[in-house]
């Protein structure tokens, strides 16, 4: 294990860049001072030796110059000034074309408004002393729309250290400046470079005979989380090279961000310094981002089709490690899925197939959840003997390739002999969630008869009844196709209820008693109204919960707040408590007296509330009205929360309770 430090100037050649790829399709030197917002590259592009090119390159940067074997080319935007896009137009006598430009651009100092996590595609070009991000979506380098492999040399001053996806072929300083040169010998999607004033450590390993070098660039401040970082990494590329197949790559790193973010990367992931700190990320996050490698950063998406991958590698990942954590922890996770789908607003669920990336609460329930429950209903049709081989054989053929749910679906049938066009159709395109009820329930003769209906008649799902006795409970599956399904079991012992999906397998509609209000309910409306009990208060107010909600917010007074819209009520405790008090609803609940803010949600006719109770002091209760409008969005599962000084105390949700139809013995 080495650990390299910003004094120590460094010289490290690993390998001779000729003995792992041939010529690369990009060969960029670029030159960046984040101090100074200085930006240079000299880049050649290798053709295919049509006569008419277009690439895309970030508006803040200029072009200097452009030739192709020796002769200057004329490049012309044919785009906007906002989103170039150039055109260069090759005379044709030239056989094997290389494509030399030389760009610069100033750019920007890290926006505050862009502090939060946002999708890679919407964070601008920055730098920064702190850190910097170049993602590949903004072009900052030029783009020809296809999958590339690289060589690129980046200087930097001494004390920034530069990463991007590859292996690290040579790493010095030279005069108080770093020269890194990393090579993709892979065709990948796109190119994301970081730098930052970090600290490396690196571990070398080995998996199934490949030598793999783990690495951590971290900031200083944590620094000292680099070892259990590099444990757990070397734990997951472990387990998904016995799950899938060999990793890929010779390098996986993890690149501290002074942005909130998780992203994945071929070779790396990105993770927010502020999440890399949460002693949970490296047992849960983590092992999304790695198993990345193989799934959408391995195999490529063909976002014509939808995403499969967020879903696949929550299945794999998340959901794994629940099921390793145990039954309820499982069940805990698919209950949290559909009561996500239950939150979103009427008409504003879309099919799988539209889904390609997480940017607001309804995608992601839809690409994350609802995918993952597809793979685990596939899982359960196949047998985890077929579904394992068929992933294994789909990274296999795929690998470095574009794939879709189409060629997902194909190697399933092909490994299982199972047609699955009616299962992926109804996942995939199919909006909507059947409620599920129990009628003429009779039990006669050591036969219980009754009937399973849905309200989508075309639905097509392996439904689990539970049906308990005196002397226990037994679980039964019932094919339901049709609007009503008519079923007859033979329990061991008189029955005296029946459960439909105990134990949320299935993805349908909870009934009111399966989903008391949470936080997500409020998050996802698409209107809603903000009342301060406190003058003081109402322009604070009003700032936090635009900060947590998606939709549009109005501020009202008491008298225009008796409507059917959902609303946000905040005040002090003994001001809340005599508005609830006015409105005939249940006072402060007595579970939520710690801290020295509380928040929950409450059913109210026709509406649901979200209610913070914050401290007397108008200096602390602003403080902590920031604090929550930070927060509470990435709490939506929970229905109560408590804060001490901006820090989460307790939180929890109310009883959820499944219907028991009940049954006479003799079916009375």
């Amino acid at each position: 294990m080495m650990i390299y430090r910003l004094s120590i100037s460094i010289l490290l050649t690993m390998v001779n860049f000729s003995s792992l790829a041939s010529t690369p399709d990009l060969d960029i030197a670029v030159k960046v001072n984040p101090s100074q917002h200085t930006f240079e590259a000299d880049a050649h592009i290798i053709l295919n030796g049509q006569s008419l090119y277009t690439f895309e390159l970030a508006p803040e940067l200029i072009i200097d110059s452009a030739d192709c074997a020796g002769r200057s080319i004329n490049v012309k935007n044919i785009g906007n000034a906002m989103q170039p896009l150039y055109e260069v137009i090759l005379p044709k006598s030239i056989k094997h074309p290389t494509l030399h430009l030389r760009y610069h651009g100033q750019l920007a100092e890290l926006n505050s408004e862009f502090n939060q996590s946002s999708p890679a595609d919407r964070i601008p070009l920055f730098l920064s002393q702190a850190g910097s991000f170049l993602s590949a979506n903004s072009h900052w380098y030029p783009d020809i729309g296809k999958l590339i492999t690289y060589k690129i040399t980046i200087q930097t001053p001494e004390d920034q250290i530069a990463v991007v996806p590859g292996t690290p072929v040579l790493e010095k300083n030279i005069d108080h400046v770093r020269h890194v040169t990393f090579i993709m010998d892979h065709p990948i999607e796109g190119i994301d470079l970081m730098i930052g004033a970090y600290e490396v450590k690196e571990k070398s390993i080995y998996i199934q005979q490949k030598q793999i070098t783990l690495r951590t660039y971290f900031h200083k401040e944590i620094a000292d989380l680099a070892d259990d970082y590099l444990t757990a990494s070397k734990r997951y590329l472990e387990r998904y090279s016995q799950q899938l197949g060999e990793y890929p790559y010779t390098h996986f790193s993890i690149v501290s961000s002074v942005l909130p973010t998780g992203l994945g990367m071929p070779s790396l992931t990105y993770l927010g310094r502020e999440v890399l700190k949460l002693p949970f990320i490296k047992d849960t996050s983590l092992g999304h981002e790695v198993l990345h490698n193989w799934l959408g950063n391995g195999v490529f998406i063909d976002s014509e089709q939808g995403n499969w991958s967020e879903g696949l590698t929550t299945f794999m990942a998340d959901y794994a490690f629940k099921e390793d954590a145990g039954k309820e922890a499982a069940k805990e996770m698919r209950y949290g899925w559909l009561r996500d789908r239950q939150a979103l607003p009427l008409g504003e669920e879309e099919p799988l197939s539209a889904f390609k990336a997480r940017h607001h609460v309804a995608s992601s329930t839809v690409g994350y959840g609802k995918s993952a429950m597809l793979f685990m209903a596939l899982r359960a049709q196949l047998g985890d003997k077929h579904f394992y081989t068929a992933l294994r054989t789909f990274w296999k053929k795929y690998q470095f390739k574009r794939a879709g749910f189409k060629e997902l679906r194909q190697v399933f049938e092909q490994q299982s002999h199972t047609p699955l066009s009616r299962l992926f159709e109804q996942w995939l395109n199919k909006v909507g969630v059947s409620d599920y009820a129990i009628e003429d329930a009779v039990y006669e003769n050591g036969r219980l008869r009754f009937k399973l209906k849905q309200t989508l008649s075309d639905n097509n799902a392996l439904v689990p009844v539970r049906v308990y006795s005196a002397e226990g409970k037994e679980d039964f599956y019932i094919r339901v196709n049709h609007a009503s399904t008519s079923s007859v079991l033979k329990p061991k012992a008189p029955p005296v209820a029946i459960v439909i999906d105990p134990d949320f397998t299935v993805w349908r509609a909870l009934t009111p008693s399966e989903s008391p209000p949470i936080l997500r309910d409020i998050i996802t409306s698409q209107h809603l109204s903000v009342l301060s009990l406190n003058e003081a208060l109402k322009s604070s107010s009003l700032d936090a919960v635009k900060a947590i909600v998606e939709g549009e917010v109005t501020p009202v007074t008491i008298e225009q707040a008796n409507n059917n819209e959902p609303l946000v009520i905040v005040g002090d405790a003994q001001k809340l408590d005599d508005w609830l008090n006015r409105q005939h609803l249940p006072p402060h609940p007595l579970n939520l007296k710690e801290g020295d803010t509380q928040v929950w949600v409450l059913d109210k006719p026709n509406t649901r509330l979200l209610l913070m109770s914050l401290p007397n002091d108008p200096v602390q209760a602003e403080n902590n009205l920031k604090a929550l409008g930070s927060r509470l969005s990435h709490l939506g599962r929970y229905a109560w929360i408590t804060f001490e000084n901006g820090k989460i105390k307790q939180r929890g949700n109310w009883t959820a309770e499944s219907i028991r139809y009940l049954i006479s013995p003799q079916g009375n």
